[in-house]
């Protein structure tokens, strides 16, 4: 399984394609003659497909068989739902995700599954859910459940190099009161 997350001309009719690949992570793909209208696969070559990738050895792609209603002319007729795959896509490009790491795979491959499935126009809910979810699964996002510091579970939190703090340790640290950053409804949604 593999999501295509862009795909950008290359040379005269071909293709240089990155998809995440299921255990594999992100890869990229040459397609040659890619950019012929002729392909039967053609539409599959599109950015924010889900499917089944063919390649040889060498990242020659030879095909992608698209899984049924997740190609991406249902999400080109809505700009909202395409700029959110796009946004998402682009979060993952530099992502440093272990090839081992499923569990980032199947984040993403959830969150696309929704948008092409979907008519609702995504909320800011979902694309920082989307957000929190990919930062924890690559291992970047500190723990929003409890204070780096003390340990103690946060209610809101002050955001800093070492990770999430509760305004005892900050107030202390400080030595007078501070407002926190993080609200409990920002935090409560990073957690899920």
């Amino acid at each position: 399984d593999a999501i295509v997350l862009s795909s950008q001309a290359h040379r005269e009719h071909d293709l240089y394609l990155r998809a995440f690949v299921r255990g594999h992570g992100v890869l990229g793909f040459h397609v040659s003659g890619g950019r012929g209208s002729k392909r039967r696969d053609a539409g599959a070559l599109q950015p924010f497909v889900l499917g089944r990738l063919k390649a040889d050895g060498r990242q020659i792609l030879r095909s992608v068989e698209p899984t049924a209603d997740m190609h991406r002319s249902r999400l080109s007729r809505d700009p909202v739902r395409y700029y959110a795959a796009n946004l998402l896509a682009e979060l993952y490009l530099p992502l440093p995700v272990e090839p081992s790491n499923n569990d980032a795979f199947e984040e993403l491959w959830d969150d696309m599954r929704h948008l092409h499935l979907n008519d609702d126009a995504p909320d800011t809910d979902f694309l920082v859910g989307a957000l929190g979810r990919l930062l924890r699964t690559a291992g970047v996002l500190p723990d929003a459940e409890n204070c780096s510091r003390c340990g103690q579970p946060l209610q809101e939190a002050h955001a800093g190099t070492q990770g999430f703090r509760c305004g005892t340790c900050v107030d202390r640290e400080r030595g007078e009161a501070t407002e926190a950053g993080w609200s409990a409804s920002a935090l409560a949604l990073l957690r899920n």
